[in-house]
């Protein structure tokens, strides 16, 4: 009977999961199409990254570009950074 009761909590708690989910999905959702449009109008063609935490950091990263905008929670004005990579040429290691 214990094992029963265990898989009621479960379902219980996995449905209560499933309604915060699909709210914030439908929350979410047409900001991300506004965003999706944003990069398309602006002449991206690559995908971007973009975090949110709760304790406001944002993070967002158009793939491809080096450009990364950010925002801490200490600090929330956003700030645009670049970042630059190049390779470095090096002989061959054989191990």
């Amino acid at each position: 009977m214990a094992d029963s009761t265990k898989e009621v909590s479960r379902l219980e708690k996995m449905e209560a999961e499933r309604s915060q989910f699909m709210a914030t999905a439908k929350e979410v959702y047409p900001l991300l199409a506004k965003i999706r449009d944003a990069l398309a109008k602006n002449g991206y063609t690559e995908s971007a990254r973009i975090c949110v935490a709760v304790d406001g950091y944002m993070e967002f990263s158009p793939y491809e570009t080096g450009w990364q905008m950010n925002t801490y929670s200490h600090d929330p004005a956003p700030k645009a950074r670049y970042e630059y990579s190049e390779a470095i040429p090096v002989e061959e290691v054989t191990v």
